[in-house]
Order: structure tokens, then C-alpha cells, then sequence
């Protein structure tokens, strides 16, 4: 008879191990223990009551001189290793680095960090946290590399250096609406937003050698060499065989639910890649059992994180513009209605002062995309006037010439005395911060300023920013394919980006007292 044990122990690991196994290849009869004992890494008196121990959960059958027999009345879900350490310690533990696994906080190939960090942040013993450690290992989540353990199960055997024929390579296909030409493609691969779910994504799926395949609802002009329609694409599915590994879907292609139940009759994971919050995800009876998953941006947390950064800082009195160069931009609408929505819900309410561009407009649609500031600056220096202790435009000092030529900002900053500015775009951001600086405003002493979208063409810039999380998006998404990680969906199938606050320097508490920046006085 086999006691229980309250802390895990290699046996009921070891019965976890092969009754997964057991499972999953469904044999008839299992290997003799000496070959399970070398399988699984442990002693052949462990491996004797790993044994035992499924024999009496009625999973095996012992047959002496002819082997170990698995039942086929048995169960057919592996024996649960949390059963005898629910509420544990142990259990906690495992918990809690599994949805961090599950999150992309410990990623797939990356060391998991040592037992003595895990003892000292946790408040436990070195002997709890590898108990949860071999309770990651039996999930397969997790494997041991030497002396550390890492995420992922044990990667495949090196593929050799014979290429692989098409129909033989695991393939995802990558489904994008024809309406959009190639534009979307390109929006996906070089927009700053979006390039850190298309990298990581495809970053993880190369690394377990899956190729991916562009297709299209519909035949491109000047595209012919991709698949499109339903029938070539069906044909390339059925081509592939069990190399499919599923459909990637990007943009919102005219009949979404109708290509969806396409791709999910292969029955195959099938991820939509909802750029617009058009839809709220599944049937949640469907969902999950479909494999049919709906990746988002969400909005709302990433205005939350930049109001809850500054009513924390201690602002109270926040500023706001438009911008000329998005007008009509639903994203810019939807932006603004969300931060004056979620600011009124603060004790104290944040108070959201908006000014809209007139007399500068010019400036947000002129010269290069990432720069216009910059260029107004350095096109007011060139007229500055040569040869004075001080430079002026027009007899008017340049730093007050600078400031009146942007009355938005201006008004924001001297009139309605906000202590911080949003700017709805890195690219608004990195503008306005420029412009402050050259009018000898200091930030974040006089002024902070936070922006959304973390572009990477501006992460060397000194501006606080919401990063939306798609790299983490990107790498969930890679590994629905792969299938080796828990996806951390909800019922609906809906799979959300967490965004977080990156505060690279323009972000502080409000300044106390008066300003050493004089305000413009204007003639007349």
C-alpha cells in the first residue's frame, strides 16, 4: 500500500507523466520498467509504485510474466498530481507561475529564474518550490537544461539539413480580406504599432520550424501568386494534410463568421486577429471546444493604465488636443470619448481641459511624418536674427515666437495651467515634448507628458508611454499553433493584450509652486 504523501513526491509525478502519455498514444501495453525507468528519469522502485499507483486508479492492468496492460474501461484523464495538494503552498505556486507562463512573462526557451529568488519572493521553502517545479514538469510547461529549468516542453530533435518538402512542413496559413490589397500586409510588417505582434509571432513560429502562407478571400490584382478564394484555399489545406496546423486571420475580411467556420471545420485552432474591436468573440459553448480564438487590443485598459500613472503621480488638471493630421480617425474619436469617460470616475475626478488646433494646423501636415516639430524649429532658428546676445524672430525673442506659433499647446500650458498633457500617438508625444523643451519648459518638473503606443522608431526618446502589450499577443498567438502552452482565453475565446506603462523620464509628480516659464505676452 502506498501512503500519501502531503508534498509531491516522484511517484505520483511519474504516474502523471505516463498516464499523460498513456492518453495521448493510447498503447495497449506499456514498455518494460526498465525503458519507463530511463523514459522518465527515475529509479525502478519509483517507477514499480508509479505503476501501482495507476493500477488501483484502473488505468493498468498488471499481468505477471507478460506485462503492464492498459484498461480500456480506464479513465480517460490523466490522474490529477493537485488532488492531495490542493490549497497548498505547492498548488499556489504552480498556479501562479503557470499564468505566468500563460501570459508571456515566462517565455517559451527562457531560463525560469532559480529556486532561492522563487524562496524569498514567495515567503517558501527550497523544498515547495520544486515540488511546483516537477508539478510544471509533469503539465509539460516546463523541463530541466542542465542545472535550470525552462519554459516550454523539451523541444524536437535539431531538424537535419535536408529541406523539408511544402506539403511535409508544418503550415499556418495567414488570411488577410483582398479589399485591403497588400496594404494591410505592409501595415502589419512596418507600422510601429503592429510590427511587435508580426515579429514575435512569426519569430516563435520559425523557431519550431512552421511556415507560414499567405492567402486572401479573393484574388489581388498583381498578387496572383497567392492563394485565394475558398476553393484554393481548401485545396492547399487538403494538400497540406497534418501539416496544417491552423489559420491565422488578420484585418476583417467581408463574411468573417463564414471563413471562420471554414477554417474550423479542419478542425484545426483558428485565431482572428480583430484589428478593429468589431466583435465580442464566440458562442462560449463553441469557443473553446472549436479552438476558435479572437485576438484584441484593449483600449480601455491602456487609457486606464495612463490615467491611473497620472492621478498616482498627483495631477488633477489634465490637458488635451486634437490633431489635424487624424481628424476623422475613428481610433482618435474613440480615444478621446474613453479618457474623458474614465477620468470622471476618480476621487478626486481628473479634470480633462481640451483645446482644439486652429492657427497651427499647418504645422501637423507639413514635413516629414516623424519630425514636423523639429523642422518648425529649426525653420524659426533660420530666421532668427544674427548677431545678438539673444536669438529673436521679428523682434520677439525665439523661445516666445515658438510658443505663439502653436496656440494649442500654448493655451494648455500657460492659460489653462494643466500640470500634464496626453498625447493620443507617440508621434503627438515626441511633438509636443520637443516643443516644450524649446520654450524652456522643464519635464516632468514643470510639465509631464504621456503618451500611448510605444513606437519603436521613438523608445530611444525620453517620453513616458503605454505600450500595448502585442508583442505579448503575438507570442500567445504563435503558440495556439504550436500547442505547447496553456492560451489564456476566456470563455468566449476572447484573448486580450495587457498594456503597461513605460516611463522613460517624462513623467513626474506636478510641479509645486510658480513656474519659472514667463508666459508670451502678445502685442496690442
Amino acid at each position: 500500500m502506498i501512503r500519501s504523501n502531503p508534498k509531491p513526491s516522484r511517484i505520483i509525478i511519474a504516474a502523471r507523466r505516463l498516464s499523460s502519455d498513456i492518453a495521448r498514444e493510447k498503447p495497449a501495453k506499456l514498455p518494460p520498467l526498465n525503458l519507463l525507468c530511463r523514459r522518465y528519469g527515475v529509479s525502478l522502485v519509483t517507477m514499480h509504485k508509479a505503476v501501482h499507483l495507476l493500477e488501483k486508479e484502473g488505468l493498468l492492468t498488471i499481468a505477471y510474466a507478460k506485462g503492464i496492460f492498459v484498461k480500456r474501461s480506464g479513465p480517460t484523464m490523466p490522474y490529477d498530481l493537485l488532488e492531495e495538494e490542493a490549497g497548498t503552498a505547492i498548488a499556489r505556486l504552480f498556479e501562479k507561475i503557470k499564468a505566468e507562463i500563460s501570459a508571456g512573462t515566462y517565455r517559451t526557451g527562457q531560463y525560469l529564474p532559480k529556486v532561492k529568488r522563487f524562496t524569498i519572493a514567495e515567503g517558501c521553502s527550497p523544498a515547495t518550490v520544486c515540488s511546483a517545479m516537477h508539478l510544471l514538469s509533469a503539465r509539460y510547461l516546463i523541463h530541466k537544461k542542465g542545472q535550470h529549468w525552462v519554459v516550454g516542453p523539451q523541444p524536437p530533435d535539431a531538424p537535419t539539413s535536408r529541406p523539408r518538402s511544402f506539403s511535409s512542413s508544418p503550415t499556418v496559413l495567414l488570411f488577410l480580406p483582398a479589399q485591403t490589397d497588400v496594404d494591410l500586409w505592409k501595415i502589419l510588417c512596418r507600422h510601429n504599432q503592429f510590427v511587435p505582434f508580426t515579429s514575435q509571432c512569426a519569430a516563435d513560429l520559425d523557431r519550431y520550424g512552421i511556415v507560414r502562407v499567405v492567402t486572401f478571400d479573393a484574388m489581388v490584382p498583381g498578387r496572383e501568386q497567392y492563394p485565394a478564394g475558398r476553393g484554393e484555399i481548401i485545396s492547399i489545406i487538403n494538400r497540406l494534410g497534418e501539416g496544417y496546423k491552423g489559420a491565422l486571420i488578420l484585418g476583417d475580411p467581408a463574411d468573417m463568421h463564414e471563413w471562420i467556420d471554414l477554417f474550423r471545420g479542419q478542425r484545426q485552432p483558428v485565431a482572428w486577429f480583430d484589428l478593429n474591436n468589431t466583435d465580442e468573440g464566440r458562442d462560449p459553448r463553441r469557443a473553446k471546444r472549436d479552438k476558435i480564438y479572437r485576438l484584441h487590443i484593449d483600449e480601455g485598459r491602456a487609457v486606464t493604465a495612463a490615467l491611473d500613472a497620472l492621478h498616482q503621480s498627483g495631477h488633477r488638471r489634465i490637458g488635451l488636443t486634437d490633431c489635424i493630421g487624424h481628424k476623422g480617425a475613428s481610433w482618435v474619436d474613440n480615444r478621446i470619448s474613453l479618457i474623458r469617460e474614465r477620468a470622471a470616475g476618480y476621487d478626486p475626478p481628473l479634470e480633462i481641459i481640451m483645446r482644439s488646433q486652429r492657427g497651427e494646423e499647418w504645422l501637423w501636415v507639413a514635413g516629414d511624418q516623424d519630425d514636423v516639430m523639429a523642422q518648425h524649429v529649426a525653420r524659426l532658428r533660420s530666421t532668427a536674427g544674427a548677431g545678438k546676445s539673444r536669438a529673436s524672430v521679428g523682434g520677439v525673442p525665439f523661445e516666445t515666437a515658438l510658443a505663439r506659433s502653436v496656440p494649442s499647446l500654448e493655451g494648455l500650458f500657460f492659460k489653462d495651467k494643466v500640470t500634464a498633457i496626453i498625447g493620443l500617438s507617440d508621434w503627438l508625444g515626441f511633438n509636443f515634448h520637443y516643443y516644450f523643451r524649446n520654450i524652456g519648459v522643464a519635464i516632468p518638473h514643470d510639465l509631464s507628458i504621456i503618451s500611448f503606443d510605444n513606437y519603436l522608431t521613438h523608445q530611444h526618446y525620453p517620453l513616458a508611454t503605454v505600450d500595448f502589450g502585442l508583442g505579448n499577443l503575438g507570442y500567445v498567438a504563435a503558440h495556439i499553433f504550436i500547442g505547447d502552452l496553456p492560451i489564456p482565453a476566456d470563455k468566449r475565446g476572447n484573448i486580450a493584450a495587457v498594456p503597461f506603462l513605460i516611463n522613460r523620464g517624462s513623467l513626474g509628480a506636478p510641479r509645486k509652486g510658480k513656474c519659472v516659464v514667463v508666459e508670451p505676452r502678445r502685442e496690442g
